[in-house]
């Protein structure tokens, strides 16, 4: 999968948003949430650190804002976060499941 960050018009700063897509839907399963993106009939599990990632997006939650609710409600580094961020949103962007928002 091609990392998204290299592409041109890209920019990975902390005011940075991004929302579901409106061609996805989402449910809560005991901790982990599923999408199904309904013009592909995909179904993606995300496990609980995704989840939480999810609801963050769907509240409105900028990039910056993510990353400290992720450090606070979970025991990583920072760094390890960073790059776990960045690829989750990448891959979601990549699969069409989240949209940029405009600022």
């Amino acid at each position: 999968m091609a990392d998204t960050r290299d592409e041109p018009n890209v920019e990975w700063h902390d005011k940075r948003r991004w929302r579901p897509s409106a061609d996805v839907v989402h449910k809560n399963l005991g901790g982990d949430v599923v999408l199904v993106h309904l013009q592909t009939n995909s179904i993606y599990a995300l496990n609980e650190t995704g989840a939480r990632l999810w609801e963050l997006l769907v509240e409105g939650r900028n990039r910056g804002e993510i990353r400290q609710r992720l450090l606070a409600d979970f025991e990583v580094a920072e760094d390890e976060l960073e790059l776990e961020l960045d690829a989750l949103v990448s891959s979601l962007r990549a699969k069409r499941l989240v949209v940029d928002v405009d600022e």
